[in-house]
């Protein structure tokens, strides 16, 4: 509507800081419509003309309706088409879709805003809900409630706004990726390390090469870890995943991958007929340089209680037994089991080491810790009730409830007895099915002294402080024995006692001497 008489037009009251109005409004400064004047005297609920301090009367705008406003009679609303706002500016994506008209209680709190054209809009959500009506909509339908919440923003908050979002942060896309990636069983880590970093010493840079199957990809992914940890360069190869099992063989693509490799790991379980496979892996690893870690049968639990102790005192105890024997050493072993067995040993035989630091074109069994040799005479009885090697011993476990007696005669087996039937048939078979399988291929000296009792899986069993035999193969290039076979078959007791020489070495699975 138009002024009373004696007006010379609106003057429109300045957005500087003293101002109290609200600067919400879409519109740029020069084209906001008339109506909106911040008055400069106090309000009239009358909407009538008051005089100001210069004597220019103007209209001030209605007061901020309630939650619930009852609509004025028709007749008191303006007519004059000037004085109806124009229509709604497009929303600028802020979650305002009409101007709001100037509050004279200025900001809920006493705050005055910048001017609109060159600050943005905080991004708080106000606590406030502004109601408005539509002009096309007055007297007919209640008046429409405005959000002042703005939608999200489709770009990151101006720094110096950055902090007053209410919106909780969003997760950093690191713990995603995390989250997806296959877990390492934290228990195995410790003992892996061990391996690489006393056994190996993995160091920066070198290529590790890990071969393993299904049942052991837990042990492959802890040693993959501690390998990248190390910043070595690392391949992991699933062999079942290659070739079914049993392998007759060592498939292609894995003695394929071994050239280059500094360090390689085969870690899988044991099966019958698949002898061949591993012999030509290891035999690849050493003709390349590599330094080798062989873990076949041995169980999560086997691998860990054979790193409790440290390495070097494994070392040093094996030394100290090499430094013990003479060329005509004798050893006498006995058992409350029923073991009664005497060893003889011969010039031309050499005792090595089953734990030392590998070093390059060589290659350690884990668990490891035992001084080996192949013995000259061996008579007596031997009582295996630990465990017994072989695709056949690892299934049957502890051998505690059927033990095996073996009865030697000039080193080789003259009777088996054992109250499984099948037990007894299984060994009777490997002594008939090849040349050199009835004699004692090696003699081993269990020096682990971490390995406090026997777990009834041999490769973890034959290292537990204590005399342990093995039928067949000798290893003739290290042991310099003068015969040789193919195959093997290993025994080992629980709870032995060992006499070096006439001196009292080891009682009930524990050393005496030299530790």
């Amino acid at each position: 509507m138009k002024g009373p008489p004696g007006a010379t037009g609106p003057t429109p009251p300045s957005p500087g800081r003293g101002s109290s109005r609200r600067a919400f409004s879409e519109l740029p400064p020069s084209s906001e419509p008339k109506a909106a004047r911040e008055p400069s005297s106090p309000t009239n609920p009358d909407d009538k003309p008051v005089s100001t301090s210069s004597g220019k009367p103007f209209y001030t705008p209605p007061p901020q309706r309630g939650p619930t406003p009852t609509p004025p009679p028709p007749a008191t609303r303006p007519t004059n088409p000037a004085s109806i706002p124009p229509p709604p500016m497009p929303s600028s994506g802020l979650g305002r879709s009409t101007p709001l008209p100037p509050s004279p209680a200025g900001f809920s709190r006493g705050v005055t805003p910048p001017p609109p054209s060159t600050t943005p809009r905080s991004w708080a959500p106000s606590t406030q809900k502004r109601n408005t009506s539509h002009p096309s909509s007055q007297g007919s339908q209640a008046p429409r409630a405005i959000s002042t919440i703005p939608p999200p923003p489709t770009s990151p908050p101006p720094p110096s706004f950055a902090h007053s979002t209410s919106r909780p942060p969003a997760p950093p896309r690191a713990q995603t990726l995390l989250s997806a990636r296959p877990t390492v069983d934290p228990g195995l880590v410790t003992p892996a390390a061990r391996v690489l970093d006393e056994l190996v010493a993995l160091e920066t840079n070198e290529r590790l090469l890990i071969v393993h199957d299904r049942q052991n990809e837990d042990v492959a992914r802890a040693f993959e870890q501690v390998a990248q940890e190390r910043r070595a360069r690392v391949e992991r190869i699933d062999v079942e995943a290659l070739a079914p099992r049993p392998w007759g063989r060592c498939p292609q693509e894995v003695l394929a991958a071994v050239p280059g490799a500094d360090v390689t790991l085969f870690a899988a379980t044991y099966e019958e007929g698949e002898y061949d496979a591993r012999h030509s892996f290891v035999m690849a690893a050493t003709a390349n340089r590599a330094r080798h870690v062989h873990i076949v049968g041995t169980s999560r639990r086997a691998f860990v209680n054979s790193m409790l102790a440290s390495s070097t005192r494994v070392f040093d105890l094996i030394a100290a037994l090499r430094n013990a024997m003479k060329p005509h050493s004798k050893l006498q072993v006995r058992s409350q089991a029923g073991t009664s067995l005497e060893v003889e040993m011969a010039p031309n035989l050499r005792w090595f080491a089953n734990g030392s630091m590998i070093r390059s074109g060589q290659w350690l069994n884990v668990p490891y810790g035992a001084l080996v040799t192949s013995p000259g005479q061996v008579t007596g009885t031997y009582v295996v009730d630990a465990s017994m090697g072989g695709g056949y011993g690892s299934r049957l476990g502890s051998l505690s409830s059927r033990p095996i007696r073996l009865t030697f005669e000039g080193g080789r087996v003259q009777r088996v007895e054992c109250r499984d039937a099948t037990v007894k048939a299984y060994v009777e078979k490997f002594i008939n099915e090849a040349m050199g399988h009835d004699r004692v291929g090696l003699l081993s000296l269990g020096a682990n002294i971490g390995i406090a009792a026997p777990l009834g899986e041999l490769i973890h069993d034959e290292n537990m402080p204590g005399l342990h035999l093995s039928l067949g193969e000798n290893f003739a290039s290290r042991t310099g024995a003068l015969w040789t076979s193919h195959g093997q078959l290993a025994f080992a007791a629980a709870d032995t006692d060992v006499d070096l020489d006439g001196e009292p070495l080891i009682r009930h699975g524990r050393y005496v001497r030299m530790v």
